[in-house]
């Protein structure tokens, strides 16, 4: 084994460099020509992709098949069919051979002398002799074989082929496949060292380093893949122990051309590495190098770092600076001088000049009495062209020439009028009218006094409730509001003041509607009194609730057949009569509550519950369905009949708000009920001749009355809205 050596300059910097070779051990694999093999994990190179395949080896086994024991494998891969497998082996006169499963070619010299060959397959796949076999780094022969390669999938297998005979006898050293086809030139300069795992083109490569020469290697059995590829072997019945079918001793090559090196660097103030570490303290920096062979090379560098001295100074200077080497400088800037120090470093003294100029200013300045000028050593009362010197910041003369006006102060008076304040000229508010005097500056900044005469009129408020409908347009015509609420404008009053006028304003809706009224009397009365007798549509109008317009469009349809209906008592049989009845229901008139067995034209109002005062019945005429509802109080042996009476009921407003007034025209009624559009009496009241309703508590919708007196009943109906 050898070591590299690398040699690594720094400018400027003396090192001491220390080489360490690869200390891994340099071994192979023995392999007993009986049973012994490794199967790789490595993927066969399949088809007829170009390839390299070489090894170190060393054998005394005859495999001359005439006389010697045939093949010996040296690695192989694909599987067993006609082209699909490519074998590298010692065969015809105990020379390298290759073969690809039908057919193959021979090399000429002769590799089982015991020593270690160095031995190299290549398949070229657009050569003109596209195999070639190499002994040495030497070309042994090359040429081309009858069967077509087309390797198929079948992993790499080392020792032994692919279908488990012709096993090789010997040792087995630095085992290499390649993706191309290497030159001449390549073998041969790369045979006798390891090379590394990122090499271009290198997809297997087992080094066999692992193990303890002829020693107990019971527990290693893995040949490691120095490829990038890490497509590992594992070792099959190998006994691992002893000089034979174990780790032993391998050939005499370069070890792995890693290369470690120490330096020793001493640098003034700051070191940057040769990866660009940057550092400014002593210590020592570790890096990974890429040596001459493209593999890694660790670098120590033991860095020393000296101080550089460095002072800095300030120097202040008006217009110009002479340094004592006799450079002027006439402005501001930052200059070093170099000396060295006594650690043989740089010595920096790093001058700040600040170079400050005469300043030259003209100001203009006026005055109402006596002005100083701004150094203070002058007072001037007379306008004119004066200079005064001062000192800037910076220590120079700042020279300054003053135009100076001299003023008088000044007065005025203001008449003014004005709503609710006045702003003085200074900004006061005053309320009340009056004289007032303020005293400002004037253009040439003096007094100016100025009396100020003002009369103060008030702006006026008003609130007005308005309650109109659907809108309301304000007397000025300026606004015209939809929607109830709070609302303001300004008008002008008679002071010339804003004028406020706040309304608290209620809007109401007018309403509109469409009933279809079907009426079973020969007269119609509209919500608003109107009476209708013939069919047709009619518009009506009233007063809402609101006050606004609540519209109707009425369409009138009467029934035009009417039949007498009558509710007589023959003692303890109550008997109804209709010329044209449908039907007929008796109810109790005080509950509204229907008898079950009551849908003939006749009661025994006896077999009745005695709780029953007063019976009624609903007949439903069959040719137009007006209802008629008649009751009766049945008292022994009285003349009893009852009529729909056709007494004109009048309800208004309709439809109606929170009230209904209800009146006749005629009557004896003494009851009023109010029913919904399901029958169920909602209101009863006494009648005494023109009745007002509270109908506050009644939900919107559709309504009937009916006026009942000892004989008679009449309705209406209505609508709540």
């Amino acid at each position: 084994m050898k070591s590299l050596l690398v040699k690594i300059t720094i400018a400027t910097v003396v090192c001491l460099v220390y080489f360490s070779s690869n200390a891994q051990s340099n071994n192979s694999l023995h392999f007993d020509g009986s049973d012994d093999y490794v199967q790789t994990s490595f993927p066969a190179i399949t088809g007829a992709d170009s390839r390299t395949v070489e090894a170190w080896i060393k054998t005394t086994k005859n495999s001359q098949p005439s006389t010697g024991a045939g093949q010996s494998v040296i690695a192989d891969m694909g599987f067993m069919s006609t082209g699909a497998r490519f074998t590298f082996n010692i065969l015809w006169g105990n020379a390298i051979r290759i073969e690809v499963g039908g057919s193959g070619l021979s090399g000429q010299t002769a590799v089982n002398d015991g020593n270690w060959h160095h031995v190299a397959c290549v398949y070229a796949r657009s050569a003109t002799n596209k195999y070639s076999l190499y002994v040495d780094g030497v070309l042994d022969t090359s040429g081309n074989i009858t069967t077509t390669l087309n390797v198929g999938n079948g992993n790499l297998r080392i020792g032994r082929r692919v279908d488990n005979v012709n096993h090789f006898e010997g040792n087995i050293d630095e085992v290499r496949v390649w993706d191309h086809a290497r030159t001449a030139n390549e073998i041969d300069s790369l045979k006798g060292e390891e090379i590394c795992a990122s090499a271009s083109g290198l997809v297997a490569y087992y080094r066999f380093n692992e193990g303890t020469a002829n020693s107990n290697n019971s527990g290693v059995s893995t040949a490691v893949d120095n490829s990038s590829s890490s497509n590992n072997g594992t070792l099959n019945n190998f006994g691992l122990t002893g000089s034979s079918s174990n780790w032993v001793s391998g050939t005499n090559i370069t070890g792995a051309p890693n290369s470690d090196s120490t330096i020793n660097v001493t640098s003034c103030g700051s070191y940057s590495s040769p990866q660009g570490t940057y550092t400014t303290n002593s210590g020592t920096i570790t890096e990974v190098l890429n040596n001459h062979l493209g593999c890694d090379s660790i670098v120590t560098i033991n860095v020393t770092i000296k101080s550089i001295s460095f002072e800095r100074d300030t120097i202040t200077a008006c217009d110009s600076f002479v340094t004592t080497t006799g450079t002027v400088y006439n402005s501001s800037r930052i200059f070093n001088q170099y000396f060295t120090n006594a650690v043989g470093c740089d010595s920096i003294i790093a001058t700040l000049l600040i170079v400050n100029n005469t300043a030259f200013d003209t100001i203009i300045e006026s005055t109402c009495d006596v002005y100083t000028s701004p150094s203070g050593k002058y007072t001037w009362s007379i306008a004119g062209e004066y200079e005064d010197t001062l000192t800037t910041a910076g220590g120079c003369d700042s020279i300054i020439h003053i135009s100076l006006s001299n003023y008088s102060p000044t007065s005025s008076v203001i008449y003014d009028t004005v709503c609710a304040f006045y702003n003085t000229i200074r900004g006061v508010k005053k309320y009340e009218s009056g004289a007032y005097i303020d005293t400002i500056p004037n253009v040439n900044g003096c007094d100016s006094i100025i009396s100020q005469n003002v009369i103060v009129n008030y702006p006026t408020d008003t609130i007005i409730q308005v309650n109109a409908c659907d809108s309301f347009t304000t007397q000025s015509g300026n606004y015209t509001w939809y929607t109830s609420g709070n609302y303001q404008e300004y008008l002008t009053n008679v002071s010339g003041c804003d004028s406020l006028i706040k309304y608290q304003l209620e809007i109401a809706r007018s309403t509109s509607s469409s009933t279809f009224i079907t009426s079973c009397d020969d007269v119609y009365v509209s919500p608003s009194g109107k009476q209708f007798t013939e069919e047709g549509t009619y518009k009506d109008t009233l007063p809402n609730r609101f006050g606004c317009d609540s519209s109707f469009v009425l369409e009138v349809v009467f029934h035009s057949v009417k039949a007498p209906s009558s509710l007589t008592q023959n003692e303890e049989i109550l008997e109804a009569y209709n010329g044209f009845a449908k039907s007929y229901q008796w109810y109790d008139c005080d509950k509204r509550i229907n008898l079950s067995f009551g849908q003939e034209a006749t009661l025994e109002w006896t077999e009745q519950p005695s709780s029953i005062s007063q019976f009624g019945v609903e007949i439903t005429n069959n040719y137009d369905d007006c209802i008629d509802s008649l009751c009766i109080t049945p008292v022994p042996i009285i003349n009893s009949v009852n009529s729909i009476n056709t007494t004109i009921i009048s309800v208004y407003p309709n439809p109606a708000g929170s009230s209904l007034y209800v009146t006749t025209e005629k009557g004896d009624f003494n009851q009023i009920k109010v029913y919904n559009v399901h029958g169920a009496v909602v209101l009863s009241e006494n009648y005494i001749g023109e009745e007002r309703l509270d109908i506050s508590s009644l939900q919107a919708g559709m309504y009937r009355i009916e006026l009942v007196s000892n004989t008679a009943v009449s309705f209406a109906n209505f609508i709540k809205n």
